[in-house]
């Protein structure tokens, strides 16, 4: 036991004795990890760090590199890009965050990554004083960081690029709240790579001369009734003076008259004629029926131009209307401009519940084996919000409508030819998305005119039910039996219409070939029996057979796929689950 004792005792004297680092620095160099160059060594510094998935673990990587030795920390060290990573004025302090600073001198950084809870004041006046660094600021303000951050940002920023800011009032009452704007002087006009601004709760002057060069504006929550708020002519107005602008997105800013006696009203002059927005690729709207639909009134966008409208407090007439001309008019002349594109497709999605409908273009389920539609570069979305009390229903009708009227276009941008024939963008639409709470007496009529139909996306089992059989034109030359009651065997064109009418197929949805479903009561019971029929009918009687049926989150017995199988389609189900009736 003392020998034990004695060698542990030894071997700790011989680790504290004093090393020749000089010489244990020249061993360690021999080693293959040590002698790497200084430029491969950055790049697997920065590649390590990025590689990590939250702040946490790419901080605690980026310190352990640079403590392997003397010569990892001196490339760590000069590498300053894997600094300027580290900054984080949410979790971390102010003390690590100007070593950073320091480190990653003179690197433009990045600063806030939420607008939530608003940051303190001594906060925001230390993050400012690097603003001359600062490349995108992120911050949520309180009434009392105001004066600080107002005094700010009337100094040069000469990195900034984005600047986004909330404020968050701590009362929020719409009666009582300050409102603030920010000065003309904005950046002591001096920010010559501002490129995107957005403003939650607050306002800029806009006439300030930074503001020239801006590619994107969202402004954000401004109370319509507030004199801060601008009117529909004067955002247009405004809009037409940014000539770089390419993405606008206003959400509940802008001004809404009750009525024309307002003095409100006298200051916001109409313009004489259409502003024409040539650059803008991205609108969003959202805010009062009325306020949406005179900006849309006054303005042509362009036909590449990715639109999403969000309609408040609507009822249907001249004001609807508008909006749906409108964003019906984009809509057209961008399938104009790409209808002599191969394979066109064209999706749309249609969704009511309570009071609200929404419609949108976004291909959310790829049901037929073509490839990505032309249109998936863009986003089309329009929405109609009535009062709780109201209902969805007596918006379906002008939109299905608007959908299907013919194609009588302005020459807006040299474009030839109209869209469809009589039917409008019915016509192109090749897969479908319908969710309704009920089966809407208007659906069967619009569907009619969709000769280019493919495919029906997850039919919910109400429209199963009750849209299936109003789809079975029977042609006399083939019935094998009476049509179903409630068919509809003819249709007269309006006399006014211009182009001549082109007739329904003999054959409602001739082109259809895949009907899918997401909703397990869809297997069995009078939706199951409403579906086969409907697949015997299209097979035998109209000669024009579906060639799939998808169940998604479904479980399909055996004896029903067997039985779909016989009529001629192929049956995809994913079966999450098993019923007791395969075991």
């Amino acid at each position: 036991m003392p020998a034990i004792i004695r060698s542990l005792r030894d071997n700790t004297n011989t680790l504290t004795k004093p090393r020749d680092v000089t010489a244990c620095r020249l061993r360690n160099r021999l080693l293959p990890a040590l002698q790497l160059c200084s430029d491969l060594l950055e790049y697997l510094f920065l590649l390590g760090a990025n590689l990590e998935a939250d702040e946490y673990h790419r901080r605690r990587t980026v310190l352990a590199y640079s403590q392997v030795c003397h010569d990892w920390r001196t490339a760590a060290l000069a590498t300053k890009s894997l600094w300027v990573q580290l900054m984080d004025f949410d979790d971390m302090s102010w003390k690590w965050n100007e070593e950073m600073l320091r480190r990653s001198h003179p690197l433009p950084v990045t600063i806030g990554s939420c607008t939530f809870p608003p940051r303190e004041m001594n906060k925001v006046s230390s993050e400012l004083g690097y603003l001359e660094r600062i490349r995108t600021y992120r911050l949520g303000f309180a009434d009392e960081t105001w004066e600080v951050l107002e005094g700010k940002l009337r100094e040069p920023a000469a990195s900034l690029e984005y600047l986004s800011l909330a404020y968050v009032p701590l009362h929020p009452s719409k009666t009582h709240r300050p409102w603030y704007s920010f000065p003309l002087n904005l950046f002591d006009n001096c920010a010559p790579q501002f490129r995107r601004l957005k403003l939650e709760g607050c306002i800029v002057d806009f006439n300030a001369s930074v503001l020239r060069s801006l590619t994107s504006l969202s402004v954000l929550n401004l109370d319509a009734n507030h004199k801060l708020a601008p009117s529909a002519f004067e955002w247009i107005a405004l809009v037409s003076t940014l000539p770089f602008l390419t993405d606008l997105f206003i959400k509940d800013a802008i001004y809404s008259a009750s009525s024309l006696s307002e003095p409100r009203v006298h200051f916001s002059k109409m313009p004489p004629s259409k502003v024409r927005l040539h650059r803008l690729a991205s609108l969003h709207l959202e805010g009062n029926i009325g306020a949406v639909a005179t900006f849309l009134k006054y303005v042509i966008l362009p036909a590449s131009c990715s639109l999403s409208v969000a309609c408040s407090e609507a009822q249907p007439g001249a004001e609807m209307e508008g909006v749906l001309s409108s964003f019906v008019d984009v809509l057209e002349r961008t399938i104009r401009r790409r209808q002599d594109t191969e394979n066109l497709t064209f999706p749309l999605l249609l969704y009511a519940r309570a009071s609200s409908i929404y419609i949108s273009t976004d291909e959310r389920h790829k049901d037929h084996p073509r490839p990505s539609s032309p249109l998936s570069s863009l986003n089309f979305d329009l929405e109609f919000h009535a009062h709780l009390s109201s209902s969805w229903e007596p918006f379906l009708t002008p939109i299905l409508s608007a959908f299907s009227a013919p194609a009588f276009l302005s020459n807006t941008n040299n474009d030839v030819g109209p869209v469809s024939a009589n039917n409008g963008l019915v016509s192109y639409i090749t897969s479908l998305e319908i969710l309704l709470p009920s089966c809407h007496s208007a659906l069967a009529p619009f569907l009619r005119k969709a000769t280019r139909l493919e495919a029906l996306i997850n039919l919910p089992v109400t429209l199963a039910k009750n849209l299936l059989p109003d789809l079975r034109l029977i042609p006399p030359h083939r019935s094998h039996s009476p049509p179903p009651t409630g068919t509809h065997m003819t249709f007269n064109p309006p006399s006014s219409s211009i182009l001549a009418p082109v007739p329904y197929p003999e054959v409602p949805l001739p082109l259809l070939h895949t009907i899918s479903f997401n909703d397990d009561k869809s297997t069995w019971g009078v939706p199951y029996g409403t579906l086969l029929s409907y697949l015997r009918w299209r097979s035998e009687d109209a000669d024009a057979p579906l060639s799939r049926v998808i169940f998604r989150r479904c479980v399909l017995l055996e004896e029903k796929a067997l039985e779909l199988q016989a009529v001629g389609v192929e049956v995809q189900c994913d079966n999450e689950g098993t019923r007791w009736q395969n075991l």
